[in-house]
């Protein structure tokens, strides 16, 4: 074995801390391919193709849903933002997780979620490109309950979407993301933290316009290419 490649420095240290040569393992964030966002649309461009009303704030989550992905956490935060429409992107029709997302919304009262079955990877950009902002469910459970999400794939592309991102302040996001630099971090778990920060967010065109162009700016480094050429070095 030569060495080995991780895609973050917390999965890094774990094979440190299990006795392999830390001079053996090279840290290669993953990335996105820079021609699946292609074309960049606005959001009222974007909202207009994909069918979704123009009028009022729209906030997207995509990927994977269910207990194990902290999706509790953005019905609650809709519950806490009745006047924002929460998209969802990856709920398959008569899935246990349509179910239970159902069933968790009713028993929330929440009526402003917006699901959307999966999509294939190519069809994925015109949501981001609808959002107002990007969400990385507020919660820690992911990480450190399921020990099964560290720095998720769709991290990249909402990166490159040049939308305002808000996330958990957990280690593996905090590698690529610093608060009010690239992003808005909020205390993992805190929901009503969360909400405020993402109503502060949405009032604020010009922080959000800053947070994502940051974002946009660091993206541009975390191409595949780019992940393939510093793993060949």
């Amino acid at each position: 074995l030569l060495g080995i490649v991780t895609h973050s420095s917390l999965a890094a240290r774990a094979f440190v801390d299990a006795g392999v040569d830390a001079a053996r393992v090279l840290v290669a964030h993953n990335g996105y391919a820079p021609s699946l966002m292609q074309p960049p649309l606005t959001p009222a461009a974007a909202r207009a193709t994909l069918g979704i009303p123009i009028d009022g704030p729209l906030v997207v989550y995509t990927g994977h849903v269910g207990p194990e992905k902290g999706t509790a956490s953005l019905v609650d935060l809709a519950a806490a933002l009745p006047q924002v429409r929460v998209g969802i992107v990856g709920v398959e029709a008569g899935t246990p997780e349509q179910v239970w997302l159902e069933r968790l919304a009713a028993a929330r009262g929440v009526r402003n979620l917006l699901l959307v079955p999966r999509v294939g990877v190519a069809d994925v950009a015109p949501y981001l490109y609808a959002a107002d902002c990007l969400l990385i469910p507020p919660t820690g459970e992911p990480l450190t309950r399921y020990g099964r999400t560290v720095l998720p794939m769709k991290l990249f592309p909402y990166m490159a979407a040049r939308r305002p991102i808000l996330a958990p302040a957990l280690p593996d996001i905090q590698e690529l993301l610093t608060d009010d630099s690239t992003a808005v971090l909020t205390p993992p778990g805190d929901v009503p933290a969360a909400a405020r920060a993402l109503r502060a967010l949405l009032d604020d065109a010009a922080r959000a316009a800053r947070l994502a162009g940051a974002a946009a700016d660091a993206a541009r480094d975390l191409t595949w290419h780019a992940r393939a050429t510093r793993i060949l070095a």
